[in-house]
């Protein structure tokens, strides 16, 4: 009842449109928005609003983490991470070591400052 006066269903009027609106945000509803925050509004036909609510969606899956130089690496089951290792170039091989540096003696210069 209203004032005293029993509820009376009336007519809709013509022009009028229905949208499910999280109260939060003012968006229309998506299925992400908590079901409580989610009303059925009565908008002149053209008013409603037509963006999605921003707040509530899906969680977003991060990417896969990379080592600094990009290479794809992987978590094993005690923690530490693991880089794939496959090498796709050969380094140089090192100079030979020749006589004179093998058998040279260390230098004998030495620092005396002046006193």
């Amino acid at each position: 009842e209203t004032a005293g006066q029993p509820n009376v269903d009336f007519p809709m009027p013509a022009g009028i449109a229905f949208a499910d609106v999280d109260e939060t945000s003012g968006g229309l509803s998506t299925p992400y928005c908590p079901p409580n925050v989610v009303l059925q509004e009565a908008f002149k036909d053209g008013t409603q609003p037509t963006n999605l609510c921003p707040l509530h969606a899906p969680l977003a899956v991060p990417p896969p983490p990379t080592d600094q130089f990009g290479t794809p690496v992987t978590l094993d089951t005690t923690g530490t991470i693991v880089t794939d290792t496959t090498a796709t170039t050969t380094p140089p091989a090192p100079p030979p070591m020749t006589a004179t540096t093998a058998t040279s003696p260390p230098p004998t210069t030495t620092s005396n400052p002046p006193r």
